[in-house]
């Protein structure tokens, strides 16, 4: 498959497909034009009336998914047996916390990256965040097969499974873009080619996300309509896909089919009136939970049986929720009237006020929605709460994406000076991104009982906290023998 140009990685999920599926399209979410021109491709070879499903879904928007159910009926056409789901994640950076809805363990991953762009320069940045995001090319690769393993392998506690005892599910590939860019003989490309990919793999190499690497090295001529290198990746991933599907009733589809009619005018639903739906198509109540955690892991739905707030509400539209939870990412709504409130959040911090300015037409449908989205963003760490000193306080929000990255202030592993003391966090094989940011928010609000809410600088990479008269604390990110770790250092006149 062909990748839209661009020098930051973007993955695409190839989520798992179920075997029993029904003669009726499903667009999930908006699509870019871009994404359009690199999935329709992928189904050329499909019957005519696949092809006109596949024209409606070319519209701009986040990213892009193609769902195709097939139909058991007799028909002239030849129908394919098997159905993969594609989708083409956004690949700016501004839109990077909304994959995580969807990275689940059941699919398999695709990085592209240019091979024009060197690995050791700075990724062009694009989209709204691009002053708050410095990363090279290489970084940036590492930064997507992260971000697959947190969410996609640690989120669901399970052992590793191997595919054919030779790599991990969920699976990741490289592909290796713009061949056709490099100069020089076909072996000179060949050459160039290995170089970056021994590079890549050497990063990886003792990381715990290293067995879902795939070692092929693909890499694509943007200027073939044939190229060999996505013909192996088509094969590959297919042969990892059927060895991940699942079986699943035809009450299941049935349903399915139910909810997401459901999902195109409602937002959510309550497990109740789930269940009720469910016993409409022959599924007893007990085992609802099943068919929820299988369209969940799909993400067609969203559903965390396990969370206690959470637990009686179904998403039944993702992306609608998408929408509204990148409104606080993206607005550019900036009334002077609330301009102090603004300030805040270009610092990460959100006010409670502004949220629901923010989110005032969907509160005027429903004012419950707030404490639904605002537990929905804490299950995926879009945002964490600050402690009210008292009833009468506005609640107060930290949004770690929207924090600043302080450029010239990056923590170093190095031996203490006088008055230093240092305490470092360090994981067994894998420390999430997400633990600096609720750290952060302890820090917060232990300076607010201090009193000393003002006294903090707050950035993506390194928060500072005067903490009292003598002493600063700093906490950030480090590596320690190429694993992410975290620095906590206290600076202060007089060390208890």
């Amino acid at each position: 498959m062909s990748v839209s140009p661009s020098s930051a990685a973007s993955p695409m999920k190839t989520p798992e497909a179920a075997t029993s599926l029904t003669s009726e399209e499903r667009e999930i979410s908006d699509v870019s034009h871009s994404a359009a021109n690199v999935s329709t491709r992928q189904f050329d070879r499909l019957p005519e009336i696949f092809k006109k499903v596949v024209a409606k879904l070319e519209k701009p928007g986040l990213f892009k998914r193609f769902y195709m159910k097939i139909t058991r009926k007799k028909t002239t056409d030849k129908i394919p047996s098997d159905v993969t789901c594609i989708w083409d994640y956004a690949g700016q950076i501004s839109y990077y916390i909304t994959h995580r809805f969807f990275l689940t363990d059941g699919s398999s991953y695709v990085v592209a990256f240019s091979l024009f762009e060197p690995l050791n320069e700075l990724a062009e940045s694009r989209g709204p965040l691009k002053d708050k995001f410095v990363m090279t090319n290489l970084q940036m690769i590492i930064f997507w097969i992260r971000s697959i393993y947190e969410h996609a392998v640690l989120q669901y506690n399970a052992s590793t499974k191997l595919i054919n005892d030779t790599i991990a599910s969920p699976t990741i590939s490289l592909v290796g873009t713009h061949k056709d860019k490099l100069e020089g003989s076909e072996e000179d490309k060949q050459n160039q080619i290995e170089a970056i990919f021994k590079i890549i793999f050497e990063e990886i190499k003792g990381m715990p996300f290293e067995l879902h690497v795939d070692r092929t090295m693909y890499f694509v001529d943007n200027t073939s309509a044939n190229d060999k290198g996505i013909e192996e990746l088509k094969k590959n991933i297919g042969g990892y896909t059927k060895q991940m599907a699942k079986t699943v009733p035809t009450k299941w589809v049935d349903f399915q089919s139910k909810i997401q009619e459901v999902g195109k005018t409602t937002l959510r639903m309550s497990l109740d009136e789930v269940n009720e739906i469910a016993v409409d198509y022959g599924i007893p109540n007990e085992n609802t939970i099943h068919i929820l955690n299988y369209l969940s892991d799909c993400g067609i739905i969203m559903y965390s049986p396990t969370n206690m707030k959470l637990k009686n509400t179904v998403i039944t539209n993702v992306h609608m929720l998408i929408e509204i939870f990148t409104k606080v990412i993206i607005t550019k709504d900036k009334r002077p009237a609330m301009m102090k409130s603004w300030h805040l959040l270009d610092k990460g911090i959100l006010s409670e006020t502004l949220l629901r300015h923010l989110w005032k037409h969907e509160l005027k449908e429903d004012k419950s929605n707030f404490e639904v989205f605002i537990k929905q963003m804490k299950v995926f760490g879009l945002l964490f709460e600050k402690q009210k000193q008292s009833e009468e306080d506005d609640r107060t929000f930290i949004v770690p994406c929207l924090m600043s990255i302080v450029k010239d202030k990056n923590m170093e592993v190095e031996k203490d000076k006088k008055e230093m003391v240092s305490i470092y966090v360090t994981p067994t094989d894998f420390l999430p991104d997400a633990v600096y940011s609720v750290l952060v928010v302890a820090f917060v609000d232990l300076m607010k009982k201090k009193g000393r809410s003002d006294d903090a600088e707050l950035f993506q990479n390194r928060s500072d906290f005067d903490f009292d008269d003598d002493h600063l604390v700093s906490l950030g990110a480090v590596k320690i023998k190429n694993m992410h770790a975290l620095k906590n250092l206290k600076v202060g006149f007089s060390i208890p």
